[in-house]
């Protein structure tokens, strides 16, 4: 008995964003916390974030919550790579640099609004700091997934020229929402 390949294909993105999640995510996002933690000035060390952490602390369950945020939000990343992949380029390397840049501008979006920014003296160092997580998160789920579950050959007609619009669009608010929380995390 054969796997139909939409199940096939679920499961590669769900077992690779998950995984990639917990290492790039999870390990990424904890290295990134603790470099801003370095960074910013001596004074904040103790200061409680408006989550309830403590700035420059590292404790084996804000790692682990850590982790275990990275392994669900993969998931949910995967599974978002199979809901774009078809009206991203075909091309594997330039589908997993869309991916990424996809990433980048519209969950970075909503990750560069949240209100832990406003505590830090250098929230745009921070962005900066994890800008990395995302894009090397969106690189290898676009390739490992294509690598084990390629996409099936795109659509065409109305329904893909509107599912590329709803995307085009997606992007366009999302950067546009990525450049006022810029402006309003560097003014202070």
């Amino acid at each position: 008995m054969t796997m139909p390949s939409w199940v096939r294909s679920v499961l590669v993105a769900v077992g690779v964003g998950g995984s990639v999640g917990l290492v790039v995510g999870g390990l990424g996002a904890r290295t990134a916390m603790r470099l801003i933690a370095v960074a910013e000035p001596a004074e904040l060390t103790g200061a409680r974030t408006l989550s309830g952490g403590v700035i420059g602390e590292l404790t084996w369950s804000g790692t682990a919550d850590v982790l275990v945020a990275g392994l669900v939000v993969g998931v949910l990343g995967g599974l978002l790579y199979l809901a774009v992949r078809g009206v991203l380029p075909r091309r594997d390397r330039a589908r997993a640099a869309v991916f990424a840049a996809f990433l980048v501008l519209v969950p970075g979006a909503v990750f560069s609004r949240d209100s832990e920014f406003r505590v830090l003296e250098r929230p745009l160092l921070a962005l900066a700091v994890f800008l990395p997580v995302f894009v090397l998160y969106g690189l290898l789920v676009a390739l490992v997934v294509e690598r084990y579950a390629p996409a099936p050959e795109r659509t065409h007609g109305a329904p893909a020229l509107m599912a590329r619009g709803v995307v085009l669009l997606t992007v366009g608010l999302a950067l546009t929402l990525q450049v006022v929380s810029l402006t309003r995390v560097s003014a202070g």
